[in-house]
């Protein structure tokens, strides 16, 4: 994982300084803030869909309390849990989590943030929650491990015997959450991990594609490199080569002795003959 997750108990209930003073809200402070926007005084007072999706994020902490499960895990099913509702609330915004809070981790000024971000205070909550900011981002791996947590999380408690084959109980631990649909939720779990695979395949398909063009552009490079030292090499091989003898042919032969003979005949002087 590229994303370091929080605490159990910092997700819950936040993190202080040493003078005691808020350093992160945790997910207690998020049902405060939302109490104070609504003027409600008590959660089930939350207008919807607010109410519905804290309460489910509440009795889902009752829940892992009572599983016995470790508090890393705790705390990975619990993130899974609210990156869904962010998901669901991006939805609702008409746009797509992962380029929205990509698009917000980047954003310096407010007016660059997402439409979900401006005008959700509990989506602007949540990702403190989570401890999701600029140095801590989410990867395509991690929104696939993290919603997988949440929707396993979901179907222990829905389905009969924790088995969708079997079908949903017809009462279970959320029954009593008014407007919740489980539905809908395993539903934006099941599009928000496809989506998160298919960018997984796309980003390596393109990276493949990237390496083998880079591959090819050096070994076109070597054997350029290899072509051209080759024809210096042929080069400095010709120019300092000796210069070759030629051979004399045997009518250059006889010409050259024909005119030595000849140039005896114009310098030696004439024999006198005498007769007796």
């Amino acid at each position: 994982m590229v994303f370091k997750v929080r605490e159990y108990q910092h997700i819950m209930d936040g993190t202080t300084r040493e003078d005691s003073t808020r350093n992160e809200d945790g997910f207690t402070d998020t049902r405060a803030t939302l109490r104070g926007e609504h003027r409600a005084e008590s959660v089930d007072k939350l207008r919807q869909p607010r109410r519905h999706q804290v309460q489910f994020i509440d009795q889902s902490k009752l829940l892992l309390h009572s599983a016995g499960k470790t508090q890393p895990e705790n705390a990975r099913i619990m993130t899974g849990l609210m990156l869904l509702e962010l998901a669901i609330i991006a939805d609702s915004y008409g746009e797509n989590i992962f380029d929205i809070i990509a698009k917000d981790l980047k954003a310096t000024k407010p007016s660059e943030k997402s439409k979900s971000y401006q005008g959700s205070t509990y989506f602007r909550c949540l990702l403190v929650n989570i401890g999701l900011k600029p140095e801590n981002p989410l990867d395509y791996e991690d929104y696939r491990l993290l919603i997988g947590k949440a929707k396993n999380f979901i179907a222990s408690h829905v389905y009969v015997e924790g088995a969708s084959l079997n079908g949903f109980k017809q009462e279970h631990a959320f029954s009593t959450i008014e407007e919740l649909s489980i539905p809908a939720y395993l539903h934006m779990c099941t599009t928000v991990s496809t989506e998160a695979e298919h960018r997984i395949i796309t980003r390596n398909e393109l990276k493949h594609a990237e390496e083998l063009r880079k591959a090819e552009e050096l070994r076109k490079a070597e054997e350029l490199s290899k072509k051209s030292g080759a024809s210096t090499s042929w080069g400095f091989r010709l120019w300092s080569s000796p210069v070759p003898q030629v051979s004399t042919t045997e009518s250059e032969k006889r010409t050259g002795s024909e005119a030595t003979e000849e140039h005896k005949a114009q310098t030696e002087p004439p024999v006198s003959i005498q007769y007796q």
